[in-house]
């Protein structure tokens, strides 16, 4: 039998053993990580991203807690409306809520290996011929998949010197149970943006009562650290001190304690997704910044492409089969990488530079501004 050691138990590596359990591959899913990798907030995944889940989830299909959203309403900081537009089919949910679902999918007998850090045995000419666990054990396979992580180390093993982009925006992301809230939201994904540029403020329902709420703010006006809930809450109250409902009411309903701070960065795009026998999915491979709308979605369909590419040349023996798989699932993927990063980049660049100016195009300046991705 073919074997498959995925290393990475988020929603890339869960996705690609979705994609290959049942298909003549003996899989291993080994996470670095001692807990149950829950700890992001959530998302909207739009409707290549639905598409994607619907697919991974084919036998029973996706089972997955959240609000279909057909509504972006974007508004100004005093809540005056700016602009709306139908979003067609997405959703709003919880990161753990979309881990559940994927997980439920999972084969009876794959169990997640967690709390098992890895690194890459070397073979002739130094391509990866195994990982080592930290007891010393070597683990083999004919395919190993990287899906550990946009700070991946794996990745920096491969590919050395890849430098991140300047932090230029920081998002601070909490959640809040809020039955009236949401209820009041329905199917509408709120956005307030500050038109001199380097502020907004978002929120999206994900059912039940959940909410998620983001803030972007420029990095210049970000002190360092924000380790701690009050340097957080603090933070937002100043830069969202006079704004209109919902702002209020969120700040004064979150536990900052428990929210995440990301200082968004990217990377250029690596020269291949595959490295020897080593495939790379989802921020592992690509990491995006928040303002592109396909980090969850993109690492669902590498999975599938990667997926499709093994198929292909199911006839071939395994290593074989491999080796003629990855160039083929590199170059289906790496065009569509190249203009999401370019996307992403010029998004912020709306961003920072705010709508002011723009005449009769402002409220359509600032629709373009809308980040679909949560971290």
């Amino acid at each position: 039998m073919r074997s498959v050691i995925i290393l990475g138990s988020g929603i890339a590596g869960l996705s690609c053993a979705l994609r290959l359990q049942g298909r003549g591959w003996d899989l291993r899913l080994i996470e670095r990580g001692g807990g149950d990798g829950r700890s992001g907030h959530g998302f909207i995944v739009p409707a290549n991203g639905l598409s994607a889940l619907s697919t991974l989830c084919a036998v029973t299909g996706p089972r997955v807690q959240g609000t279909l959203l057909d509504c972006f309403e974007l508004r100004s900081p005093q809540g005056e409306p700016r602009a709306t537009e139908h979003l067609g089919v997405a959703m709003g949910m919880r990161h753990s809520a979309l881990l559940d679902a994927l997980r439920a999918e999972l084969a009876p007998d794959l169990a997640i290996e967690q709390g098992l850090a890895v690194d890459f045995v070397r073979g002739a000419g130094g391509e990866v011929a195994g990982v080592r666990l930290e007891s010393g054990e070597v683990l083999q396979a004919d395919l190993y998949v990287v899906a550990d992580g946009c700070r991946s180390r794996l990745r920096g093993a491969l590919f050395a010197g890849r430098a991140w982009s300047p932090v230029r925006v920081v998002e601070v992301v909490s959640h809040l149970c809020d039955p009236a809230l949401e209820a009041s939201l329905g199917r509408r994904f709120v956005k307030m943006v500050d038109p001199d540029g380097g502020r907004a403020m978002g929120v999206v329902p994900c059912g039940r009562g959940q909410l998620v709420w983001f803030a972007q703010i420029e990095a210049s006006r970000v002190p360092d650290g924000l380790c701690d809930g009050a340097s957080r809450e603090a933070l937002l109250r100043r830069e969202l001190a006079g704004w209109a409902d919902p702002a209020p009411r969120l700040l004064d309903g979150t536990d900052f304690s428990r929210s995440y701070v990301w200082r968004a960065a990217d990377m250029e795009p690596l020269p291949a997704l595959f490295h020897g026998p080593v495939a790379l999915v989802g921020d592992a491979a690509h990491p995006f910044l928040p303002f592109t709308s396909q980090g969850v979605s993109a690492a669902m369909e590498d999975a599938l492409a990667l997926g499709e590419a093994l198929d292909a040349v199911s006839f071939l023996p395994a290593a074989a089969a491999v080796r003629a798989a990855l160039p083929r699932y590199s170059a289906a993927r790496l065009p569509l990488v190249s203009r999401t990063l370019a996307g992403g980049r010029a998004l912020q660049e709306r961003f920072l530079a705010g709508c002011q100016g723009l005449g009769p195009q402002a409220a359509e300046g600032e629709r373009r501004l809308v980040p679909m991705c949560l971290p």
